[in-house]
């Protein structure tokens, strides 16, 4: 050592003891401090594990609620389904039912509107539509057999389609005949 520098002599040893207890409190402070900041850190995160895992049993149970609801939603419209092809059964039941004696009113306005003379050799339907084919004695027992067929059944519209010579020479007597007959749209007298 220089003479000429001086000695530092401490005279009050209890401060740089305090100073380092001081610096130890700051220390164990600290430590504490990141320790419960750890833990509330892993409590929090604890917490939203456990929030996460019952915001999925309650998403799985309304998931399980939900296809339960969409089978009793397909089961409904199979419901719906059924009962609207049943109406529709019962609807062409009662139709059926309602024209049950369709053909009889028909023929029996055919019989009844058919000149003396006049005979018929087939008739065919299509829908409304009846087509006649037979033989006249001349074309006012033809003119007579439209006038009757328009009178047998109301709203009914015969039409004439043909009248021509027989072609055989053996049948020269008479002409023959074909009629569209349309029956009533809105249903029949007597339904």
């Amino acid at each position: 050592m220089s003479a000429n520098a001086p000695v530092s002599i401490n005279l009050l040893p209890h401060r740089a003891a305090a100073r380092r207890q001081r610096e130890l409190g700051v220390l164990r402070q600290l430590a504490g401090g990141v320790l419960l900041g750890a833990a509330l850190a892993l409590a929090a995160g604890l917490a939203l594990v456990l929030a996460i895992g019952d915001q999925a049993r309650q998403q799985a149970t309304w998931q399980v609620a939900l296809r339960e609801r969409e089978g009793a939603l397909a089961a409904a419209r199979l419901a719906q389904r059924e009962t609207a092809a049943l109406a529709a059964r019962q609807h062409a039941v009662h139709l059926l039912q309602a024209r049950r004696n369709d053909a009889v009113i028909v023929l029996d306005a055919l019989a009844r509107a058919v000149p003396d003379g006049v005979s018929l050799n087939s008739l065919r339907q299509d829908g409304a539509r009846l087509m006649l084919a037979g033989r006249a004695p001349s074309q006012q027992a033809v003119s007579a057999l439209l006038l009757a067929l328009a009178q047998a059944l109301p709203g009914s519209t015969p039409q004439l389609q043909e009248v021509r010579s027989p072609a055989t020479p053996a049948a020269k007597s008479g002409v023959e005949l074909a009629v569209h007959w349309t029956l009533p749209a809105d249903g029949l007298p007597g339904d």
